[in-house]
Order: structure tokens, then C-alpha cells, then sequence
């Protein structure tokens, strides 16, 4: 079974009646699969044990998975944990290296979370015998949700009223009908969406979070008059 799932596979584009001719897949698993996210995992199974670059296991990196990406942290208190977090980068390029799986050294990104002044570090992947300094961030977006350096998620907050605005308006212009249906769907989703993580705790944060229900209160004819509570986070 494996070797028909993983071998001698070829692919064509159709577009309407008309079809390409066929294609052999040197690489990759069928999109949409059961198998294939199994059999991805299977073969990075082992990749959280190049942390193991330490004899003090407090010392050692900690290294989060899910699905393809990979995320590496440490308190960096000293030079010896700077080295120590460079020394586990450079054990996942190797690992990348035996496993022929291309590093995208452009996605590859540095952020520090702290209250005040951190110790001066640059992190590096060697590749083709070359060093790239990896970039640092002062935010960066990790399954939908943006972090900031300071954790106050202000960005996120932001970026998602920006977003539900943008629904409300759209909504607005092409739907009649349905309306709560669709606010709940297509716009409530964007302020709920990991709340536990971001829940906004400024009182000015609350009340922009707080316009956007108001907001599309008075798009509903039978609820222009109805005062709107205020919400406690």
C-alpha cells in the first residue's frame, strides 16, 4: 500500500473539458489525504530530539511543533544561553540537511518577549557555506494570532477590529436578508477567535471592541432603539 500511495503517482490539470497531459510526481503526498498528515509526522518524529545538545537538561532549548512548523524558545539570561540556542538552530539545519528537507531561511524569524533591556544576540543558519542572520521581530503572526514583544496584543486587537469593520461593511452592501446569521459567522468569529489567549484587559481596547457590536446593532432596523449593555472581559 505504501508504495502505491507514495510511488509511481502522476497528476493532470483539468479546466472544464479540457485536460493536460500526465505528469509524474517525483515528490509529495496526495493533497486532502487521511494518510498523509500520519506519515508526516512519522518522519519528523525525532525532530524535537536535537534539543539534545546539552548535558543540563534545564539548560536545554524547548522546541513546540505543529503540523510543518517548528518554534524554538529559551530564557536567555546569559552569553551561554545565547550559544546554546544557536547551537539547537544549527542541529536543525543538519537535520533538515539528512532528511532533504529545504529550510525556508526567509521564514525563519527571531522575537524576544521581555519588560527590559535584553542581552545583544544574532542567530545565524549556515546554508551553502554561508551564514544568514536571521531576522528579529518585534511581532510576528503564530496560528492567526499576532504576538508582540511586549504581549499587550495591541497589533492583534487592531488588525481583527480592522477586519470586522471590513465584514460589517461588506455585509452591509450585499445582504439584505440573514443579517445576524451572517454577523455571527463572518464577524463575530474575527473578535472571538482565541479570545483566552488575547482577552483584552485596557479599558480603551474594550470599548473599540465594544463599537463593533454597536455598530452592527443599528444595521438592524428592530434594533436602532435598543441601548446596548456594556460587557465585562
Amino acid at each position: 500500500m505504501d508504495n502505491f500511495f507514495l510511488c509511481n503517482r502522476v497528476q493532470r490539470v483539468g479546466v472544464n473539458d479540457s485536460y493536460s497531459r500526465w505528469f509524474t510526481v517525483l515528490s509529495g503526498i496526495p493533497q486532502g489525504s487521511i494518510l498523509g498528515p500520519i506519515l508526516f509526522l512519522i518522519y519528523i518524529n525525532d525532530l524535537p530530539d536535537v534539543n539534545l545538545v546539552d548535558d543540563c537538561k534545564q539548560c536545554r532549548p524547548n522546541i513546540y511543533l505543529y503540523a510543518d512548523d517548528a518554534k524554538i524558545y529559551k530564557s536567555v539570561e546569559t552569553d551561554d544561553d545565547v550559544n546554546s540556542l544557536q547551537r539547537v538552530v544549527s542541529r536543525i539545519k543538519e537535520w533538515c540537511n539528512s532528511w532533504l528537507l529545504k529550510l525556508n531561511v526567509n521564514k525563519c524569524e527571531v522575537i524576544s518577549y521581555n519588560r527590559k533591556e535584553i542581552i545583544d544576540s544574532n542567530y545565524f543558519i549556515r546554508e551553502e557555506n554561508t551564514d544568514h542572520k536571521l531576522e528579529k521581530v518585534s511581532s510576528i503572526k503564530d496560528l492567526g494570532v499576532i504576538f508582540d514583544s511586549r504581549l499587550n496584543f495591541r497589533q492583534h486587537i487592531q488588525d481583527k477590529i480592522n477586519k470586522a469593520y471590513s465584514m460589517i461593511g461588506l455585509i452591509k452592501i450585499n445582504f439584505y436578508t440573514c443579517y445576524v446569521m451572517l454577523y455571527k459567522s463572518l464577524v463575530r468569529t474575527h473578535i472571538e477567535y482565541a479570545v483566552s489567549v488575547w482577552c483584552p484587559y485596557k479599558k480603551g481596547d474594550i470599548e473599540d471592541i465594544e463599537k463593533i457590536q454597536k455598530r452592527a446593532t443599528k444595521l438592524i432596523i428592530s434594533l436602532k432603539k435598543i441601548i446596548v449593555q456594556r460587557s465585562t472581559y
